[in-house]
Parts: C-alpha cells; structure tokens; sequence
C-alpha cells in the first residue's frame, strides 16, 4: 500500500516537472511560480504579471482523464474558482492540465464551463484549449481590470443618486423646521450643514475615477469622429 502510494507522488512529481518545462518554453521563467499560495488555497503553477507581480493565470494539475470526473467533482472545482476569485479579487482564469497514463498524448490543457443538457439541466464539464501566451494572459487581465473599473463606477454612481435627494430632502426639512420654529441658522450652523453632506457623499465621489469618465468621453469622440 505504501509502495503504490509513493509512485502516485513520483507521478505526480514527474507531472508536475513535465508541465514546468512546457509552461517555461512559453513565459519567462520569473513570470512561472510553482505551488502559489493564494490566501488559504495553494496552487499547482500561477502566471504573474512582471510589473505588479499580480496573479493572470492558475493551472490546477489532475492526474485523470477529462470524462473521469463526476458533476459533484467538477462542482467542487467550481466552487475552489469562486473562492479563489474572492480571495484574488479579480476574475483569474483557472486552467486544468490533466494526464492520464492511458492516453497517448503527454497532458492536455483545460478550461472548466458551466452549459445546460438537453432536459435544461445545469452541468460542469471540460473543454480542451491551447495554452494561453503571455500576451493574451494580459489582454485578457487589462479587460477584466476595465470590466471591474467600469462596475465599481457603476455603483458608485448609483449609491450617490440614491443618497443625494436624501441628503437634499434632511437639509430642506432641517431649514423648514427652524424656519417654522422662527429659528435663525448662523454661519457656523450652515457651514456644519454643508460640511456633513460633503462628508455623506465623499465616500462614494471617491470611487468615482474622474480619468475614467475623460477615456470614455474621449473614445466616443473618436469614435464619432471617424463613422463621419
């Protein structure tokens, strides 16, 4: 029992060797960090971005066949993506390289998808992909940055219409009130007004990335510019 233990970990070690040296034929090898540890997850390989040292890319390493697996499996494999994108806070695509010594064909490269059957029932399965390059890992994080960028404004913008008209509807029944109660407001009591909606609202304007708003306005310019 022993034995047969130990040459599973020599095949996984021999695996893991044998797609390190395919990972380094394709990145720089200060972009390839092997056993990550992501928060409380560890990863087999991640890809990182040279400047920021931010994680592009995971590869998850299974020694099965893509059919092998049942859907509680793959759920659970879900579930890891999920958490591991909370714990990144960024959507990081997982790859999973899987070997099985029955196949003739070193290991193939994987992506997990979520499709519905013909009776409409949700399933998890795999689909076989190329390996992605270093270029097409950063194409696809400067999206996911824009995507994240553009939701977070998104929010922003609507917590602030949803907190302005409060705040306007309390500084109008505030001035209503002294003013039925015949009271006079000084300086200090208006300047204490204005200073508590400022603070109100700061936390959102905050989030609100005035760049964004100029590259947007700036590319429907161009873009206008060039269907004339």
């Amino acid at each position: 029992m022993m034995s047969n233990k130990t040459n599973i970990v020599g095949f996984e070690k021999e695996f893991a060797n044998e797609f390190k040296k395919q990972l380094l034929q394709q990145y720089s090898e200060k972009n390839v960090i092997p056993e990550c540890k992501l928060g409380n997850f560890r990863t087999d390989f991640a890809i990182i971005k040279e400047d920021t040292k931010e994680i592009i890319a995971i590869f998850e390493l299974k020694m099965s066949k893509a059919d092998s697996f049942n859907q509680q499996q793959l759920s659970g494999f879900n579930s890891r993506i999920k958490q591991l994108i909370q714990t990144n806070g960024m959507d990081v695509p997982v790859y999973y390289v899987l070997k099985s010594n029955e196949d003739q064909v070193p290991f193939t490269v994987n992506r997990l998808f979520q499709e519905e059957d013909d009776e409409h029932k949700s399933k998890f399965t795999f689909k076989e992909t190329d390996l992605p390059t270093y270029e097409d890992l950063l194409r696809r994080n400067s999206t996911a940055e824009n995507y994240e960028n553009k939701k977070s404004l998104r929010e922003a913008f609507n917590r602030l219409k949803f907190i302005s008209p409060i705040l306007a509807l309390i500084i109008f029944a505030i001035w209503l009130i002294c003013k039925i109660c015949k009271i006079e407001l000084t300086w200090i009591d208006l300047a204490f007004l204005l200073t508590s909606s400022i603070f109100a609202v700061f936390p959102f304007v905050k989030r609100i990335d005035i760049t964004q708003l100029g590259s947007v306005e700036f590319r429907s310019d161009e873009q206008s510019s060039k269907e004339k």
